[in-house]
Order: structure tokens, then C-alpha cells, then sequence
């Protein structure tokens, strides 16, 4: 069974979906520098917003998967909301926040139901956007594709990338940064 919420006030549940978020997400943050889950401030704050839906998946009483939706892309701090209302003036745009799946339920059932209902709340003319690892969680685009039965489709429009740089060659290189430069006059530099 699958309830939506505009508040879930019971304080067992949200503790029962910050755990279940912890087990899913923690893995994948622990393989990707670039943050995939939000404080538990934060995500208790997004439990009890009104413009957040929520949709959870029940088996029996327990919560078993949950999805977040928002038309505040601003929830996201990653998103652009210059690029969005340049690129989609006028175009209902919702948010995906999260979509959280038990790793011990049966994922793939629950998660396709979980998806059609969380993208339920975007119109016919909007649009959903997922934010997320193409690295570590890169099933997203075929996962919303099968669950949407092919009546949404997506194409990533950008990719936010982590490199990390690490000195392979520490010999031969200056002491200070840019000790091979000399100023010559105000906001000029030369080589030596």
C-alpha cells in the first residue's frame, strides 16, 4: 500500500524512514565524494514541509521505500533555477528529491509503484528532474524510463563531475606556487 503525505507528523515514522534512508543511501555515499543523501535535520525539516509531497510504501505497518517530491527546485541546492526558468519558461518544474527503496524488500516491484506515484504529481506539461551518481546509482534514467511504462522520457542535460588531483611528480616542481613569476607592474606578470 502506498500513502501520500503533504506532513508525516508521526515521529516513529520519520525515524523509521531516516533509517531506512541511512541504509541506502550511507553505501552510496561512502563510494562517491560528491554528496547523494541530506543531513537529518535537513530531511526531518523535508518530512514536515507542506510543499514537499511524500509518497511511502507500506508492507503490513512497516514503511518499506519512500519518494520525495517537490516544485521547489530550490530544495536542491545543486540546481540552477536560472537555467531552468530560461531553458522551461513557464513549464511546471518538479524536483525528484529522493527515491528510497528498502534494500531488504523486493526493490524492484516496489520502487517501479513508488516512481509512478511520485511522478503522478507532475502535470502533463511539466517536467522531473533526478539528480544523481551516474558512477554509483546509474540505473536512474532505465529505472524511470520502465517505470513510467515509456510515457516519460529524460536526457541528461549535464554532468557534475569530482576530480581529485593527487601529486604523482613532487620532485622538480617550486617550493611556493608561482615562484617562476616576477611582478613587473601592477596587474602584469612576466616570466623569468
Amino acid at each position: 500500500m502506498i500513502r501520500h503525505y503533504t506532513v508525516v507528523d508521526d515521529p516513529q515514522l520519520r525515524n523509521q524512514l531516516w533509517e531506512m534512508a541511512e541504509r541506502v543511501f550511507v553505501p552510496i555515499c561512502e563510494e562517491t565524494p560528491i554528496n547523494q543523501f541530506y543531513p537529518r535535520e535537513m530531511f526531518e525539516q523535508f518530512l514536515v514541509t507542506e510543499d514537499i509531497f511524500k509518497c511511502v510504501v507500506f508492507d503490513g505497518d512497516i514503511p518499506c521505500g519512500f519518494g520525495l517530491i517537490t516544485e521547489r527546485i530550490e530544495h536542491e541546492p545543486i540546481l540552477n533555477p536560472y537555467y531552468f526558468r530560461k531553458k522551461f519558461p513557464g513549464v511546471p518544474t518538479f524536483l525528484v528529491m529522493l527515491i528510497c527503496i528498502d534494500p531488504q524488500s523486493r526493490a524492484d516491484l516496489i520502487g517501479c509503484e513508488l516512481l509512478r506515484h511520485v511522478v503522478s504529481y507532475v502535470p502533463q506539461d511539466g517536467i522531473a528532474i533526478f539528480v544523481h551518481s551516474d558512477l554509483h546509482n546509474g540505473n536512474i534514467p532505465r529505472f524511470g524510463k520502465f517505470a513510467t511504462r515509456g510515457r516519460m522520457d529524460g536526457e541528461k542535460v549535464d554532468a557534475e563531475s569530482c576530480w581529485i588531483y593527487r601529486w604523482i611528480k613532487p620532485r622538480g616542481l617550486p617550493q611556493r606556487p608561482c615562484a617562476d613569476l616576477e611582478e613587473t607592474t601592477v596587474g602584469e606578470v612576466a616570466l623569468v
